[in-house]
């Protein structure tokens, strides 16, 4: 592993620059959620999904690491070795307070991870109601209100107001890359202004060019 996004952060924070919407969705969170989803198939939970935890190869992917304290589900039941393990700002409130690891609760801590990309510091509770707070009010050549959207349904307090499975923020992930993001200025396709004065030598050697001899 080169570095992990922790290390990544604090060298952007150090330069006063942050982690565009579209590179943070697409080369980092869906790796990470297509990660978790696996975990999840297989009841398994992470529940320490943080900066800290996320490394990159020599390829610039994105691994999730540091499966310590992951289990896998029991008696249907997702248990704990003991309660309020994990980290706090990163593992779902919920889990902190009864032990209890759930897919809602690895959703969050992705969540935090994408809010801190974007802001370079952790949501806290409802923060979604003071713009500034959103990453589309700070970046609004490159960051759409749909994230913010994204990001208030992975992060809700509450586990029952959050996204309640991987594949349904995959889902809206793939919506803002495909409709949203590409509105941006940041992200528009500038059309190649054409060449005037090469366009006009083009077009003398052509009037030049003498006629083809009929045989």
């Amino acid at each position: 592993m080169s570095e992990t996004l922790r290390a990544r952060l604090a060298r952007m924070l150090r330069g006063n620059t942050v982690i565009r919407a579209k590179y943070a969705l697409e080369s980092v969170l869906v790796p990470l959620c297509h990660a978790v989803a696996h975990m999840h198939s297989h009841g398994a939970y992470h529940r320490d999904i943080k900066p800290e935890n996320i490394f990159f190869n020599a390829s610039n992917q994105p691994i999730l690491g540091d499966l310590g304290i992951s289990k896998e589900q029991n008696m249907l039941r997702n248990q704990l070795t003991w309660c309020g393990l994990g980290t706090p700002k990163y593992t779902a409130p919920e889990t902190l307070a009864t032990g209890v690891a759930t897919a809602p609760g690895d959703i969050f801590s992705l969540g935090v991870v994408l809010y801190e990309m974007l802001m370079g510091r952790t949501p806290v509770g409802f923060w979604w109601t003071n713009p500034q707070n959103l990453p589309s009010q700070k970046h609004p050549r490159s960051c759409h209100g749909a994230v913010d959207i994204l990001i208030a349904w992975m992060t809700h307090p509450d586990p029952f107001r959050r996204y309640q499975n991987v594949g349904h923020v995959l889902r809206d992930i793939d919506q803002i890359l495909r409709t949203y993001l590409p509105t941006l200025p940041a992200y528009r396709v500038v059309p190649a202004v054409p060449n005037l004065a090469l366009l006009r030598r083009v077009a003398l050697m052509r009037a030049l060019r003498p006629p083809p001899v009929r045989r």
